[in-house]
């Protein structure tokens, strides 16, 4: 009898136990900074996009990147001998390539982020987070056979880099990445940081020695709202949409549709005397993409869902199949399916056609409101 007493704490206690661990896990909304929550619920209205195939006559080896200046898709290819690849979007075909790898005016190690110039429909900037250089090309010059930047900028240096910049109508940048301090940077255009703006969502003591890992575990992508000037940033390992005003000031919290947190570990690196951010079992891939469309006023949120390391729970989830469709109320309206993996999206300017990348392919997908 006193032993099957001993045995009822026994199990009482590892109940105990569990149940408070689960209460200290990422859900525990007192580790973050987050106010004014919505959440965001699965809309009921779901559409299924028939993919086109681009590169019909044209292979792709390792693409990563893809983006539209006026009727011209730029791919990069980090694989391809000319990494990069410009596609008239009216006949699929590549009409010009240019850019080795290296670190030649025209080439690229790591190119992470095309960007548009808000005043001039024909200049777009390629950022090259490897060497933290950003080149300024000219569309009409790249097809006239000058593929030679017209600019390049120089990025300040340092343990802090951005991962996504999105220049500015004021000739200045405002970029989000792995920062000491801060959510967004914003830089002149000559590459000067300027001001830090907004917090790292996670509450660290003061002095934290794994700022820099915390920041890599929060990691996103954002866009910027050009009607309100909001920023909406959605950490990539988890269903949360940050939104900020122009200052850096949180305004709200959208969680969902499936409400979960970023989840990391911190390890040391012996060889380098270091730390890294690494991936756990609950380590999921969330929002991996955000893109305001003026002409729409929608936001479009590529999404996955998938876990990373425990891939035993990712049974029917394929990896990015899905676009949510934000509304300018901040409400999720539609779900886009695609029946392919896109790692990649980009939005024509009238808002009707998207542009999907997969690990080789390149589809057209059209989107009816």
């Amino acid at each position: 009898m006193k032993n099957c007493k001993i045995y009822r704490l026994i199990i009482v206690l590892i109940v105990i136990i569990i149940l408070s661990a689960c209460s200290q896990d990422s859900n525990d909304k007192s580790k973050y900074i987050y106010k004014n929550y919505k959440i965001l619920k699965e809309p009921t209205k779901q559409i299924t996009l028939k993919p086109k195939r681009v590169n019909k006559n044209f292979e792709l080896l390792r693409p990563n990147l893809i983006g539209l200046v006026k009727d011209y898709l730029i791919v990069i290819d980090r694989k391809a001998e000319h990494i990069v690849k410009v596609i008239d979007t009216k006949t699929n075909s590549v009409v010009k390539e240019f850019g080795f790898y290296g670190q030649g005016p025209s080439d690229f190690v790591g190119a992470v982020d095309i960007m548009a110039v808000p005043d001039n429909k024909d200049e777009f900037w390629i950022y090259d987070i490897s060497t933290s250089k950003m080149k300024k090309f000219n569309i009409n010059n790249i097809l006239n056979d000058d593929c030679n930047p017209l600019e390049i900028l120089n990025l300040a240096k340092g343990y802090e880099f951005p991962k996504k910049l999105i220049i500015l109508s004021n000739n200045k940048m405002i970029g989000t990445g792995i920062f000491r301090k801060g959510r967004f940077k914003t830089y002149d255009m000559k590459g000067n940081i300027l001001q830090t703006l907004g917090k790292l969502p996670i509450i660290l003591k003061k002095d934290h020695p794994f700022t820099l890992q915390h920041s890599h575990g929060f990691m996103g992508d954002f866009t910027i709202n050009t009607k309100t000037n909001n920023l909406y940033l959605t950490p990539l390992r988890s269903d949360i949409i940050e939104k900020y005003d122009i200052k850096g000031k949180l305004i709200a919290t959208l969680h969902g549709p499936e409400q979960f947190y970023p989840e990391y570990e911190i390890f040391p690196v012996k060889k380098y005397h270091t730390h890294a951010m690494g991936y756990t079992k609950k380590t999921r891939h969330g929002y991996t993409q955000i893109e305001y469309n003026k002409a729409l006023d929608k936001t479009f949120l590529l999404y996955s869902g998938r876990f990373i390391v425990n891939k035993e729970k990712n049974k029917g989830r394929s990896e990015f199949n899905s676009i949510y469709v934000l509304s300018n109320k901040d409400v999720l309206t539609e779900k886009l399916i695609f029946n392919k993996d896109v790692l990649k999206i980009c939005i024509s300017q009238n808002g009707k056609t998207i542009y999907g990348l997969t690990y080789i392919d390149i589809f057209k997908f059209q989107y009816a409101e």
